[in-house]
């Protein structure tokens, strides 16, 4: 992970993929897919094992949004657009009464 912000219902983040070795190619969709389950046991594991509050509806939504960084340029706006995200928070559609 490149830069991540945690916001009250959603996070955003920017994930950096770096291939050793051609033959293990792993796609964005893997790397989610690998996340999301790793967070949603050790979520589990906390609400068995810490006392943590349970959800009862998905921990993730199905899909997520990507897009190819190609330039540096592009990098730095991608950061700054995650880091300035809770300044936002006020006015996101995700901000449900």
């Amino acid at each position: 992970m490149d830069a991540v912000i945690v916001m009250p219902n959603h996070l955003h983040g920017l994930v950096v993929i770096h291939v050793a070795n051609a033959q293990q190619k792993m796609s964005l969709n893997t790397v989610m897919q690998w996340f999301k389950i790793a967070t949603t046991n050790a979520y589990i594991r906390g609400v068995k094992k810490q006392g943590w509050e349970s959800f009862a509806g998905k921990v993730w939504q199905r899909s997520f949004h990507d897009h190819i960084i190609r330039s540096e340029q592009d990098m730095d706006t991608r950061r700054q657009y995650v880091y300035n995200n809770p300044a936002r928070w006020q006015h996101d559609e995700n901000n449900l009464p």
